[in-house]
């Protein structure tokens, strides 16, 4: 086993590929989800050593897949080699799979800029929701719905999903939110298993920050990496893309 954390980088093959992989799998191919069929190939191609969280994209005809994992490159390809089906191993270009060691340290007040995909979800106002999409007492919904319950006069969306960013960086004291920018915005149909293995879709709010934090704590900073931000961690959000500060 690899000591400390990985950025792994895996490239699978075209859509089609990917396509093909969720209907041997039963997947609903309407409306079709990416990052459920890459979460899926992860899943097993690697078990519970899977990347995540992990963020998928298109580069050109292939799709390329970024996850932190606690294994480099070797110990995951060992492990797909020993276990995965024929099938799901070749969905990956094995040629073209790169890691690196994340820091082991991070200096107090050091500022970063960084990118993120994530689904801003909190548990909603007790009673509500509950006749749209669960039983559950304080449902999860999109935290400016949570926020439109709760408020006479509406912050605009932005704004508190900001808040909601601010409060997933300072888990533990990790960091602090210096300023972002929300890149996009959409409500996303996403598709999801129930304990019986029935297909179903769910609707949540897929966002996506770009700015700069300060890191207040290295110990909770590579926590808050390993385990990502906010809700859906293993479906392609929550992911925290960093660069230099120049470029946030």
């Amino acid at each position: 086993m690899s000591n400390g954390l990985h950025m792994i980088r895996l490239v699978f093959g075209d859509l089609l590929a990917l396509q093909r992989f969720a209907r041997a799998q039963r997947l609903p191919e309407h409306p079709f989800d990416a990052d459920y069929v890459v979460h899926c190939a992860l899943g097993q191609l690697f078990a519970e050593q899977a990347p995540h969280p992990f963020l998928q994209r298109a580069r050109g005809r292939v799709v390329e897949v970024l996850g932190y994992s606690q294994q480099d490159k070797q110990s995951l390809q060992e492990h797909a080699q020993a276990y995965a089906m024929p099938e799901v191993w070749s969905l990956v270009d094995w040629n073209r799979i790169d890691s690196k060691p994340m820091p082991k340290r991070w200096p107090i007040e050091k500022r970063l800029g960084f990118y993120t995909r994530a689904c801003p979800l909190v548990r909603g106002p007790r009673g509500h929701g509950r006749e749209v999409e669960t039983k559950k007492a304080r449902p999860e919904v999109d935290a400016y719905l949570a926020h439109l319950w709760q408020k006479d006069t509406a912050r605009p969306r932005e704004e508190v999903y900001r808040g909601w960013l601010a409060r997933e960086l300072s888990r533990g004291g990790a960091a602090g939110l210096v300023q972002a920018t929300l890149r996009g915005f959409q409500l996303k149909r996403l598709l999801r298993h129930d304990g019986d293995r029935k297909s179903r879709t769910i609707t949540r709010p897929d966002v996506r920050f770009q700015g700069l934090l300060e890191v207040n704590d290295s110990d909770a900073f590579t926590a808050l990496l390993t385990r990502g931000l906010g809700r859906h961690r293993a479906f392609g959000f929550g992911m925290l893309l960093l660069y230099p500060r120049r470029h946030a």
